[in-house]
């Protein structure tokens, strides 16, 4: 997992919460569709970084829980 000196989650940025507002007044597919590159940018990859960097303390809880980066699993 990864140590202090690799971790990569900053927190979420302005554009994270725009695209959340956004979503949240245009929820159909073919809006988003146009917009998954802002979702993989600015929700997922960020989902992704926040998963990874809290892995080691999740495990040091228990061994059992699912820390792998996964949609529909941790994220």
């Amino acid at each position: 997992m990864a140590t202090k000196s690799e971790r990569q989650f900053q927190g979420f940025s302005r554009k994270t919460f725009t695209f959340l507002r956004d979503i949240g007044r245009h929820n159909e597919k073919k809006w988003f569709e146009a917009h998954r590159a802002d979702y993989e940018e600015h929700m997922l990859q960020l989902m992704r970084d926040l998963v990874t960097d809290v892995a080691d303390f999740m495990l040091g809880i228990d061994l059992s829980f699912e820390v792998a980066p996964a949609v529909g699993k941790t994220i």
